[in-house]
Protein backbone atom coordinates (compact mmCIF):
# COMPACT_ATOMS: atom_id res chain seq x y z
CA UNK A 1 0.00 0.00 0.00
CA UNK A 2 1.32 3.44 -0.89
CA UNK A 3 0.93 5.88 2.02
CA UNK A 4 2.92 8.88 0.81
CA UNK A 5 4.02 10.33 -2.53
CA UNK A 6 6.69 13.03 -2.33
CA UNK A 7 6.71 16.08 -4.55
CA UNK A 8 8.12 15.44 -8.01
CA UNK A 9 11.60 16.77 -8.57
CA UNK A 10 13.99 16.73 -11.47
CA UNK A 11 15.93 13.44 -11.57
CA UNK A 12 18.99 15.39 -12.63
CA UNK A 13 19.39 16.99 -9.19
CA UNK A 14 17.46 14.56 -7.00
CA UNK A 15 18.01 10.82 -6.87
CA UNK A 16 15.80 8.61 -4.69
CA UNK A 17 18.08 8.89 -1.66
CA UNK A 18 18.28 12.68 -1.85
CA UNK A 19 14.50 12.92 -2.12
CA UNK A 20 14.15 10.64 0.94
CA UNK A 21 16.42 12.96 2.93
CA UNK A 22 14.58 16.10 1.73
CA UNK A 23 10.97 14.94 2.17
CA UNK A 24 10.74 15.43 5.95
CA UNK A 25 10.05 11.84 6.94
CA UNK A 26 9.86 12.65 10.67
CA UNK A 27 6.77 14.81 10.10
CA UNK A 28 4.98 11.92 8.36
CA UNK A 29 5.55 9.02 10.73
CA UNK A 30 5.12 8.27 14.41
CA UNK A 31 8.23 7.68 16.50
CA UNK A 32 7.49 3.93 16.72
CA UNK A 33 6.80 3.49 12.98
CA UNK A 34 9.23 1.53 10.85
CA UNK A 35 9.73 2.28 7.15
CA UNK A 36 10.77 -0.58 4.86
CA UNK A 37 13.40 0.51 2.35
CA UNK A 38 15.11 -1.36 -0.44
CA UNK A 39 18.85 -1.89 -0.72
CA UNK A 40 19.66 1.46 -2.33
CA UNK A 41 18.73 3.57 0.67
CA UNK A 42 21.06 2.50 3.53
CA UNK A 43 23.76 4.82 2.16
CA UNK A 44 21.47 7.81 2.78
CA UNK A 45 20.28 6.88 6.29
CA UNK A 46 23.18 8.57 8.18
CA UNK A 47 22.51 11.88 6.41
CA UNK A 48 18.77 11.48 7.05
CA UNK A 49 19.32 10.76 10.77
CA UNK A 50 21.60 13.78 10.98
CA UNK A 51 18.88 16.00 9.48
CA UNK A 52 15.91 14.46 11.32
CA UNK A 53 16.62 14.55 15.06
CA UNK A 54 13.39 12.68 15.94
CA UNK A 55 14.34 9.60 13.91
CA UNK A 56 16.44 6.64 14.95
CA UNK A 57 17.93 3.72 13.00
CA UNK A 58 15.08 1.61 14.47
CA UNK A 59 12.66 3.58 12.27
CA UNK A 60 14.06 1.79 9.21
CA UNK A 61 14.32 -1.79 8.05
CA UNK A 62 15.71 -3.31 4.88
CA UNK A 63 13.81 -6.53 4.15
CA UNK A 64 15.36 -8.71 1.48
CA UNK A 65 12.15 -9.16 -0.54
CA UNK A 66 11.04 -5.53 -0.21
CA UNK A 67 12.53 -4.47 -3.54
CA UNK A 68 10.30 -6.92 -5.40
CA UNK A 69 7.25 -5.54 -3.55
CA UNK A 70 8.15 -1.99 -4.56
CA UNK A 71 8.78 -3.04 -8.15
CA UNK A 72 5.47 -4.94 -8.13
CA UNK A 73 3.63 -1.80 -6.97
CA UNK A 74 5.10 0.26 -9.79
CA UNK A 75 4.42 -2.56 -12.26
CA UNK A 76 0.79 -2.57 -11.12
CA UNK A 77 0.68 1.22 -11.55
CA UNK A 78 2.05 0.97 -15.10
CA UNK A 79 -0.24 -1.87 -16.15
CA UNK A 80 -3.35 -0.19 -14.71
CA UNK A 81 -2.64 3.39 -15.82
CA UNK A 82 -1.10 3.77 -19.27
CA UNK A 83 0.07 7.29 -18.43
CA UNK A 84 2.53 5.86 -15.89
CA UNK A 85 3.82 2.83 -17.80
CA UNK A 86 7.30 4.31 -18.37
CA UNK A 87 7.13 3.53 -22.10
CA UNK A 88 6.57 7.18 -22.98
CA UNK A 89 7.99 10.27 -21.35
CA UNK A 90 5.52 12.43 -19.47
CA UNK A 91 5.85 15.95 -20.79
CA UNK A 92 4.32 18.73 -18.75
CA UNK A 93 4.74 22.38 -17.91
CA UNK A 94 3.44 21.82 -14.39
CA UNK A 95 4.92 18.92 -12.43
CA UNK A 96 2.34 19.50 -9.68
CA UNK A 97 -0.35 18.26 -12.08
CA UNK A 98 1.56 15.03 -12.77
CA UNK A 99 2.26 14.60 -9.07
CA UNK A 100 -1.45 14.96 -8.28
CA UNK A 101 -2.33 12.41 -10.98
CA UNK A 102 0.23 10.01 -9.52
CA UNK A 103 -1.25 10.44 -6.04
CA UNK A 104 -4.76 9.86 -7.38
CA UNK A 105 -3.59 6.71 -9.19
CA UNK A 106 -2.03 5.31 -6.01
CA UNK A 107 -5.18 6.18 -4.06
CA UNK A 108 -7.31 4.28 -6.58
CA UNK A 109 -4.93 1.32 -6.47
CA UNK A 110 -5.08 1.32 -2.66
CA UNK A 111 -8.90 1.38 -2.74
CA UNK A 112 -8.98 -1.44 -5.29
CA UNK A 113 -6.52 -3.55 -3.30
CA UNK A 114 -8.32 -2.98 0.00
CA UNK A 115 -11.68 -3.78 -1.63
CA UNK A 116 -10.22 -7.03 -2.93
CA UNK A 117 -8.59 -7.91 0.39
CA UNK A 118 -11.81 -7.26 2.33
CA UNK A 119 -14.03 -8.94 -0.30
CA UNK A 120 -16.23 -5.85 -0.61
CA UNK A 121 -19.01 -5.75 -3.19
CA UNK A 122 -17.88 -3.60 -6.10
CA UNK A 123 -20.54 -1.88 -8.17
CA UNK A 124 -19.91 -1.24 -11.89
CA UNK A 125 -19.74 2.54 -11.54
CA UNK A 126 -17.00 2.16 -8.93
CA UNK A 127 -14.69 0.70 -11.56
CA UNK A 128 -15.13 3.23 -14.39
CA UNK A 129 -11.57 4.42 -13.81
CA UNK A 130 -10.23 1.10 -15.10
CA UNK A 131 -11.97 1.39 -18.48
CA UNK A 132 -9.94 2.22 -21.59
CA UNK A 133 -10.18 5.89 -22.48
CA UNK A 134 -10.78 7.02 -18.88
CA UNK A 135 -9.16 10.38 -18.32
CA UNK A 136 -9.04 12.93 -15.55
CA UNK A 137 -11.65 15.70 -15.78
CA UNK A 138 -10.29 18.82 -17.43
CA UNK A 139 -12.94 21.28 -16.28
CA UNK A 140 -13.58 22.70 -12.86
CA UNK A 141 -17.25 21.75 -13.06
CA UNK A 142 -18.63 20.85 -9.61
CA UNK A 143 -19.77 17.29 -9.11
CA UNK A 144 -23.20 18.35 -7.84
CA UNK A 145 -25.20 21.20 -9.27
CA UNK A 146 -26.59 23.60 -6.66
CA UNK A 147 -30.13 22.48 -7.43
CA UNK A 148 -29.18 18.87 -6.62
CA UNK A 149 -27.78 19.64 -3.18
CA UNK A 150 -30.19 18.60 -0.46
CA UNK A 151 -30.30 21.05 2.44
CA UNK A 152 -32.62 21.44 5.41
CA UNK A 153 -34.13 24.52 3.74
CA UNK A 154 -34.82 22.52 0.54
CA UNK A 155 -36.48 19.76 2.54
CA UNK A 156 -38.68 22.22 4.48
CA UNK A 157 -39.69 23.98 1.28
CA UNK A 158 -40.42 20.68 -0.51
CA UNK A 159 -42.44 19.49 2.50
CA UNK A 160 -44.47 22.72 2.57
CA UNK A 161 -45.22 22.45 -1.16
CA UNK A 162 -46.28 18.82 -0.73
CA UNK A 163 -48.56 19.72 2.19
CA UNK A 164 -50.21 22.49 0.10
CA UNK A 165 -50.86 20.00 -2.72
CA UNK A 166 -52.34 17.48 -0.27
CA UNK A 167 -54.61 20.14 1.29
CA UNK A 168 -55.76 21.24 -2.18
CA UNK A 169 -56.52 17.62 -3.05
CA UNK A 170 -58.46 17.04 0.17
CA UNK A 171 -60.40 20.26 -0.33
CA UNK A 172 -61.57 19.32 -3.82
CA UNK A 173 -65.31 19.10 -4.28
CA UNK A 174 -66.03 15.62 -5.51
CA UNK A 175 -69.57 15.16 -6.72
CA UNK A 176 -71.30 12.07 -8.05
CA UNK A 177 -71.37 13.62 -11.52
CA UNK A 178 -67.59 13.39 -11.83
CA UNK A 179 -66.21 10.47 -13.73
CA UNK A 180 -64.52 7.78 -11.77
CA UNK A 181 -60.93 7.03 -12.60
Amino acid sequence: MVVFVSKSESRKKHNDGTMLVDMGVAKRIHEVDCIGLDGGYPLHIPKLLEKEQDLDIRNFCFPIRFRSMVENTFGDLGSTFAKFNYKDAIRTTDKREVNMMLRLCFLLLNVRNMSNNLSLDILPHHMEWIEDGFDYPTTNKPVLQNSEVETVQNRLQNGSELQELQNAFLGMDMSEDDEEL
